[in-house]
């Protein structure tokens, strides 16, 4: 059932109820033999008369008081909305309508908690996006915002719906990946999608442009660190991404060694941590 069907139920059960309490209250209380003898106390009127002005009365009582009832149902309506879109709004990005640091802090907190009792392993991966102070500069705020909006629904289609994607501030975008079993076949093809996605070019209002990518990896298992300490790991895993000349790439079984990633580079921190 339909949640307007559902009201107009509840309705139609209020009104049901309103008349059976009058008429309960009628035949309880024997109002009508009371009101017999209230009426016959008045000469110059009519039982007729009386009845009619009780019923005029009794009417524009249930009126108003249906219509009150109906205008406090509609405000408490009003303000559900307002709190939810309040709740939204504080935990989420307006321009990309991603979640925004609170939130993902939030679920990164409790995968890991998550991950731990069931042992198993989750990422963190940290994305900037090179050349966009450029883009900004050429095409503007505006133009700044659309690239921003393109790029979080290209990192949303590279990710399964169990997944977060975040925008932390600026053209930084934080992606959290849980229940991982086995790194290379499922971080680093995700994390090799997002790269290749995020190079492809832009189409704005003013031109076309094309931005890299760098990204820092996390890993998480089963000696579990702390949400905060993942995500710091994951930015300075970034910034590694980002000073490796043009393409550095570490996996936990692998030494550094070349991407053949376009221009987007990654860099992963491995687990378990070197000392």
């Amino acid at each position: 059932m339909r949640p307007g069907n559902l009201k107009e139920l509840r309705e139609l059960a209020l009104i049901v109820l309103l008349g059976a309490c009058a008429y309960a209250t009628v035949v309880l209380v024997n109002a009508h033999e009371r009101f017999d003898r209230c009426a016959s106390s008045y000469e110059t009127w009519q039982v007729d008369e009386l009845l009619i002005l009780l019923g005029f009365v009794a009417m524009a009582a249930f009126v108003f008081a249906w219509r009150r009832w109906r205008e406090t149902d509609a405000e408490l309506a009003r303000r559900k909305d307002l709190h939810r879109k309040l709740e939204y709004r504080a935990t989420h990005d307006a321009l990309t309508d991603l979640p925004n640091r609170a939130m993902f802090m939030d679920r990164l907190q409790h995968a890991t908690e998550r991950a731990k009792r069931e042992r198993t392993m989750l990422a963190v991966l940290f994305i900037d996006l090179d050349g966009f102070k450029a883009v900004n500069d050429a095409f503007g705020h505006a133009g700044g915002d659309q690239l921003l909006k393109q790029a979080a629904g290209r990192l949303r289609r590279c990710l399964r719906s169990a997944d977060t994607v975040s925008r932390i501030g600026g053209d930084e975008f934080v992606v959290l990946l849980e229940g991982v079993k086995d790194v290379h076949q499922e971080v680093v093809t995700v994390v090799r999608r997002i790269a290749e996605s995020l190079v492809a070019p832009y189409v704005l209002e003013r031109g076309e442009v094309s931005v890299g990518s760098s990204i820092g990896v996390a890993l998480n298992g089963i000696e579990m660190r702390a949400a905060e300490d993942l995500l710091r790991e994951a930015d300075n895993a970034m910034y590694q991404a980002k000073g490796r000349a043009k393409h550095a790439t570490r996996s936990p079984a692998q030494r550094v060694g070349p991407s053949t990633n376009g221009t987007s580079s990654f860099y992963f921190v491995p687990y378990p941590p070197t000392s």
